[in-house]
């Protein structure tokens, strides 16, 4: 079995590799962590450039868009890379409008780009829903992780946030909130050194 990159996926990582160097990057993730702000800009270009598109392209698929999402994780991107790319098409067949937040029913908790979501994937046990947000009527909440974080579905629902909803049949339960994120755990290690270092150089 050959576990080598083809050429194709080769020159998928080398082109958003070159857009993540011109977009992305620790100074630049330290800065929208100061305001708990969503990188709107990474996610246009991304989106511009076809990366948020892999998984649902005739010609690649969704290993590509896990190299996608590891290579945007490395770079301390500060966008839903992993529930755009992954998720959203294993789950739908298609695209959601961005940024797309991803928890569980029940969790009370501040959700990963809560507060900028304009959709939320929503484990429900044996469905999930996908619910369109307004982002415009909710606050960042602050904590100490590194991307912007915002109310829990809770939280939402009790503010009126919840503009439509469309439930999904998941017999097969082919999604879990959580595979998104551990895509990215390989990038996220590699981008946690460089913000370290960019931190220490800022601080000194």
């Amino acid at each position: 079995m050959d576990f080598d990159l083809n050429e194709e996926q080769q020159a998928v990582l080398a082109a958003v590799g070159q857009l993540l160097a011109q977009r992305a990057g620790a100074g630049r993730a330290i800065e929208l962590a100061k305001k708990s702000e969503y990188d709107g800009e990474l996610e246009a270009a991304l989106s511009q450039s076809g990366f948020l598109d892999v998984a649902l392209d005739e010609e690649m698929g969704f290993l590509e868009a896990v190299l996608v999402t590891e290579a945007v994780s490395a770079a301390a991107g500060v966008v839903s890379i992993g529930a755009q790319v992954l998720v959203a098409p294993g789950l739908l067949r298609r695209n959601l409008p961005g940024p797309v937040a991803v928890t569980r029913l029940g969790h009370r908790g501040p959700v990963r780009f809560g507060a900028h979501a304009r959709t939320l994937l929503l484990d429900a046990g044996d469905e999930a829903r996908w619910i369109e947000l307004d982002p415009t009527k909710t606050e960042p909440v602050r904590s100490n992780f590194g991307y912007p974080m915002g109310p829990s579905t809770r939280s939402a629902r009790s503010t009126s946030r919840w503009a439509a909803s469309r439930s999904i049949r998941s017999r097969e339960r082919v999604w879990d909130p959580e595979a998104a994120p551990r895509c990215g755990t390989g990038g996220v290690l590699r981008s946690r050194r460089r913000l370290w270092a960019a931190w220490d150089r800022r601080s000194t």
